[in-house]
């Protein structure tokens, strides 16, 4: 009967431990959750910022444009 008492006891005590990491596993589940949105979340934003970017001038074709725009100046200037 000892026996028995203890096998019940050893059982209950491995119910709870297996009851305790399905909670954390459930937790994690959840964090898992929140990561997932919060990086599509900065998927959409990296898109957006890389369509910006593509609509803006590099600096090397501005100081090109900006040489043009002088030159023309001094040519309207100059008549």
């Amino acid at each position: 009967m000892s026996m028995l008492e203890n096998m019940n006891d050893g059982i209950k005590v491995i119910a709870e431990t297996q009851g305790d990491v399905i909670k954390r596993l459930d937790n994690l589940e959840s964090d898992v959750k929140v990561v997932k949105a919060d990086i599509n979340i900065i998927k959409s934003d990296i898109t957006e910022i890389k369509f910006e970017l593509k609509r803006k001038v590099s600096y090397d074709e501005f100081e090109k444009l900006e040489k043009r725009v002088v030159r023309l100046e001094k040519l309207g200037f100059a008549r």
